[in-house]
């Protein structure tokens, strides 16, 4: 029997800032680099191979505009904070006392940029309440509780397929609660009213005593 060494997964590309094409100036560069992108690809038959193709174009052209996203283990940790973790590292086995320095600010950093990220998430919190505006109140508390709660969004028409865009979503429903509660009246005479059968016994109007 022989054995085969179990094959490395591909390392997945790093995520990009797309956030950095919000900027006009970055936006048209982008399309002015994909533009030429496009022009230098060449028809292929094969249409894997094309589509690979415009997927290494895009990213080529995102790459040098957009900075890949950095991994944070908290959402308050700044981009110069991690900047400064970046030269620690870097000092780590170099430059000791350059390396203690680093991480006493870091630390000072930290805690600045920790207590700015809570002072403006209660901020958004009052606003959000003084405007009434429960859902975005919802919304943050359940983002910082990290707990997170799927819900089930396949909806069918009539005919069994599913729906696909926030109209036809809104049109199913509409359908459904016309069918369940708009009806033709009941034919025919009204019903009896049910019989109801009195005590053998009357009741008596009297005073009731302990006798």
């Amino acid at each position: 029997m022989k054995l085969h060494r179990a094959k490395r997964a591909a390392a997945k590309p790093p995520q990009l800032d797309c956030r950095q094409l919000a900027n006009a100036d970055r936006r048209q560069e982008f399309q002015l680099a994909l533009s030429n992108q496009f022009a230098q690809l060449a028809d292929s038959e094969d249409v894997d191979e094309e589509e690979q193709k415009i997927a290494e174009a895009i990213i080529d052209s995102t790459c040098p505009l957009c900075p890949p996203i950095r991994r944070r283990t908290q959402p308050w940790i700044s981009e110069k904070c991690l900047d400064l973790v970046g030269e620690r590292k870097k000092a780590k086995l170099v430059y000791f006392e350059r390396y203690r320095q680093l991480n006493w600010d870091i630390r000072r950093m930290m805690k600045r940029d920790r207590e700015a990220f809570w002072d403006q998430v209660a901020h958004d919190l009052e606003e959000a309440a003084l405007r009434h505006e429960y859902r975005t109140l919802y919304r943050t508390l359940r983002g910082l509780s990290g707990k997170s709660k799927s819900t089930n969004d396949n909806i069918k028409k009539a005919d069994g397929t599913f729906v696909r865009s926030t109209a036809e979503r809104l049109q199913r429903w509409k359908e459904f609660f016309d069918g369940l509660y708009n009806h033709d009246p009941p034919q025919g005479p009204p019903a009896a009213p049910p019989v109801i059968d009195l005590p053998p016994t009357p009741m008596s109007d009297a005073e009731p005593t302990l006798k």
